[in-house]
């Protein structure tokens, strides 16, 4: 890799923007008092907005830092759904953070950092430079959880998140180590290249990197460590991370997989990692929708919904394997869908826990919660719809393509249908399920009765909410421009690139082995 270029800056100019503002709300941190803060919300939306405004104007630009990363559509599109976390997180917090004596611009500034790991981390097509962004977001992201330092709960979240995130991130570092090891590079079609082979370190080192981004997206068994961390968390982090880091972990593991370890590989080949995505999904599906029934805690609740969430997306992945990587769309669109309401939804439970000044938010502190505020109640009920998959919200939507996705890849796999068609039934069963743990918490708004004292909540907030469940409609009601360019974004970052690396696959291992 040569030295950076004019060009390599461009590239990553949305990067460098929310690097510079997350600098600049740290420095003004010092220089500012105590009640003067209100403006950092607005001034992170605003870097935010500025951010994604330039990715999404500029368009895709290519290879940038000699091939380390690349800036096509699928990078252009998770820069915007970062963005948007950041921007409506952002919103979302100061009320929360003024409450709990945390409405320091760290926080702003930490999450404007992690945001541009998100971002890279995205666009990364070197294994190298993967790992290097990965921990750029987790780092900044362990700070977070732990920004209520007096407070045990925060403390004992952040250090099971610190040390299991530690532990995911060696296990993808020793599989980058194997797959170097293979195929000489850590360039991700090199790597490709080196799959024809079939050599076990090769796929013990795919097995480890693989597992590292599953503990990232919270996928079963990789997910002990969401329900205590997300309940630990400051709320507003909590929104952040189920909307940012699984986004930007499930990019870059659409990258490992359709680039990587997938591309230059035989069909039966591709369908063993299928079927590792596939147990993936499954086990996801079930643990993360049967466990949130029994919770009587929202953020709990919330949480183990999050992982029932990484299995839908990982339908989506697993129909790759056999229906080809045009069936991904489905995934970037329902990953747009879930982190707007993740951030909305969580926004929402911050104020229900403002009011009643507990560390967490019961189903009693939700009680009463529509007579109290009846326009933030109403976007909850917005938000547990599109979870739940209700029309006409996108998460009806997104769910439907990606039932449609996988349903259309078992029509073309032949002698593994039956077991995808069984997935997807044990999908639509789960999503059921569903339905009864987001429709308690909306009754428990409705029809119990509960405190009369209406919750303060700040103008950023309600803007926040509003335009979180205004984007959730807009996305069921109108989702085709949104899922085109999540088409075309797939179909032209892996396309051309998918055809070059199975065309030069297993001609050229030869030239790879030493």
């Amino acid at each position: 890799m040569s030295g950076v270029s004019w060009s390599d800056l461009v590239g990553l100019l949305p990067v460098l923007i929310l690097v510079a503002g997350g600098s600049l709300l740290c420095l003004l941190e010092v220089t500012t008092r105590a009640g003067e803060r209100g403006d950092y919300p607005w001034l992170t939306a605003a870097f935010a907005a500025i951010a994604a405004i330039v990715a999404i104007s500029r368009g895709p630009v290519g290879a940038v830092f000699g091939g380390a990363a690349v800036i096509d559509p699928l990078t252009v599109f998770f820069t915007g759904v970062v963005c948007a976390a950041l921007a409506l997180g952002a919103l979302t917090a100061p009320g929360y953070l003024r409450a709990r004596g945390i409405d320091r611009g760290e926080f702003y500034g930490l999450a404007a950092f992690s945001a541009s790991g998100m971002i890279l981390l995205a666009a990364s097509t070197n294994l190298l430079v993967m790992f290097v962004s990965l921990e750029t977001m987790s780092i900044a992201t362990y700070a977070l959880v732990a920004l209520r330092r007096d407070q045990a709960r925060s403390a004992e979240a952040a250090m099971k998140y610190l040390v299991l995130g530690a532990f995911s991130s060696a296990l993808f570092l020793y599989g980058v180590a194997l797959l170097y090891a293979t195929a000489g590079s850590l360039d991700l079609e090199v790597v490709a290249r080196a799959a024809g082979g079939g050599e076990a370190h090769f796929w013990a080192g795919a097995a480890l990197a693989t597992s590292g981004f599953a503990f990232k997206v919270a996928a079963v068994p990789f997910h002990m460590w969401t329900p205590d961390v997300y309940e630990g968390a400051p709320t507003p982090v909590t929104g952040f991370m189920a909307a940012g880091v699984k986004a930007a972990a499930f990019a870059a593991l659409i990258r490992l997989l359709l680039v990587g370890i997938g591309a230059g590989a035989p069909a039966t080949t591709l369908g063993g990692w299928g079927t590792v995505i596939y147990a993936l999904a499954a086990l996801s599906l079930v643990a993360g929708n049967l466990l949130a029934i029994v919770q009587d805690n929202v953020k709990r609740i919330l949480a183990y919904s999050s992982i029932a969430h990484a299995g839908y997306a990982l339908l989506a992945v697993t129909a790759a394997a056999w229906g080809g990587p045009a069936v991904t769309s489905s995934v970037l669109f329902y990953l747009l869908v879930y982190g707007v309401t993740a951030v909305g939804a969580f926004g929402v439970v911050s104020v229900a826990e403002r009011v009643s000044g507990r560390r967490v938010a019961s189903l009693d502190e939700m009680a009463g919660f529509a007579r109290r505020s009846p326009g933030l109640a109403l976007a909850m009920t917005v938000f547990l719809f599109s979870l739940a998959g209700v029309p006409p919200t996108g998460g009806f939507i997104a769910k439907l393509d990606v039932f449609r996705a996988l349903f259309h890849a078992a029509r073309a796999a032949g002698a593994p249908a039956p077991w995808l068609y069984g997935l997807g039934v044990l999908g639509v069963l789960t999503s059921v399920a569903g339905v009864y743990y987001y429709l308690r918490i909306a009754v428990w708004m409705y029809m119990k009765p509960g405190e009369e004292a209406p919750p303060k909540s700040s103008a950023a907030l309600k803007l926040g909410v509003a335009l979180a469940a205004a984007g959730v409609l807009w996305l069921g009601l109108m989702p085709g421009r949104v899922s085109r360019y999540a088409q075309d974004a797939v179909q032209a970052s892996f396309g051309v690139r998918l055809a070059r690396a199975v065309e030069r696959g297993s001609a050229e291992r030869g030239r790879l082995t030493p």
